[in-house]
Parts: C-alpha cells; sequence; structure tokens
C-alpha cells in the first residue's frame, strides 16, 4: 500500500544520494557562491505510477490509496508533531493540485553539477527491490 497523497499531476522527486553529492560538490569546488540548484529527477512519480513500479518489482500487488489527506495527516500526526503533520499536508495538497515536475532545463542543469544524471525513481525500485539484504538494513 502507499498511503501518501502524492496524485497524479507528477512529481520530480530526487534520491537523497544525489542530494548529497550536490552539497558535497557545492560546499567543497568553487563557483557556487550565491547559486541556487533546483534537485530534481528526470523522472515524473505519482501515486497509481509508483504503485505500478513497486507491483512489478515486487510481483505482487501494491495500492495507492488516493488522497484521503484527513486520515493521512492523522497517521502522521502520530509520529510527528502536529503542526508537521499540517504542513506535509498542505505540500501534498498542492502536489496533488499542481504536481511539481522539472524542466529539461533543471536536469540538464542538476547532471551538469553532479557529473551524471541524476538516479530515477524507477532507478531507486530496482536497486531495492534486487538486494532483499537492502530491506533488512533500512
Amino acid at each position: 500500500m502507499i498511503p501518501m497523497p502524492i496524485g497524479t499531476a507528477g512529481i520530480s522527486s530526487i534520491d537523497s544520494r544525489d542530494v548529497a553529492e550536490a552539497a558535497a560538490v557545492t560546499l567543497t569546488t568553487p563557483g557556487h557562491e550565491g547559486q541556487t540548484y533546483d534537485l530534481v529527477s528526470s523522472s515524473q512519480i505519482t501515486g497509481p505510477g509508483n504503485a505500478a513500479l513497486w507491483s512489478k518489482a515486487l510481483g505482487k500487488p501494491v495500492n495507492y490509496t488516493g488522497h484521503d489527506f484527513d486520515a493521512w495527516e492523522k497517521q502522521m500526526a502520530t509520529q510527528f508533531p502536529g503542526w508537521m503533520a499540517y504542513d506535509m499536508r498542505t505540500m501534498l495538497e498542492g502536489y496533488v493540485e499542481r504536481g511539481f515536475a522539472s524542466t529539461e532545463a533543471n536536469v540538464n542543469r542538476v547532471t551538469k553539477l553532479l557529473g551524471h544524471a541524476p538516479r530515477t525513481y524507477e532507478a531507486f525500485v530496482q536497486e531495492t527491490t534486487a538486494t532483499p539484504s537492502n530491506s533488512q538494513q533500512r
């Protein structure tokens, strides 16, 4: 089950390893002073798309539970402060309404910064499901 209400408009999320690498590059090499980088991936994730990716990779049904923001916020509030659950809900409502898609220029800029294309969510799913010991380490 994928309970996070991210919608169908598409979100360009980036792998945390690429975020760490971008931070290392910008903090240890010259020329990044005053720069702002949109850290994005070339792939667009959606709730139903994520469920399909995980279903295929795991060989069993994975369902996207949709846009029940009330239930999601209530569940989050059991693990995080109420204000944070509300903040996350507001962010996700924006994703569902408008998406958060990257542009080709954004992806090209991140690729140049990293020296390689940013990892895709599809690659993350394949990598995660390919090594059984990964799930035990997380």
